[in-house]
């Protein structure tokens, strides 16, 4: 049986906070892949994201949105395609390296 190892790359990534700051550093990472953002009325609720469409392989699905949640992390991959991550499966995968406040 064959073994395979991961792949270590290196990506950008930020973790989405629904705030006024944290939706302008949104905006900052992901530009024009930000299609809508907003938070429910209830006390409770958590913000959230849509992030640019995928386009499928050989359009056999409809295309599919991100949506991303309030403590989701948004990975800019080495192509520049924006996807969310769960905190935990984040955490487990990757560590900081480097922190640019840009």
């Amino acid at each position: 049986m064959k073994q395979y190892a991961s792949k270590v790359s290196l990506v950008y990534a930020l973790c989405f906070e629904y705030s006024d700051e944290g939706i302008q550093k949104l905006k900052d990472f992901v530009g024009d892949e930000l299609v809508s953002y907003g938070k429910d009325n209830h006390p409770n609720a958590m913000g959230w994201a849509e992030l640019g469409i995928i386009e499928q392989n050989h359009n056999l699905a409809p295309p599919a949105k991100h949506i991303v949640s309030e403590g989701d992390y948004i990975i800019k991959s080495h192509a520049g395609e924006f996807y969310p991550c769960k905190p935990d499966v984040f955490n487990e995968n990757y560590s900081e390296i480097y922190q640019d406040d840009k």
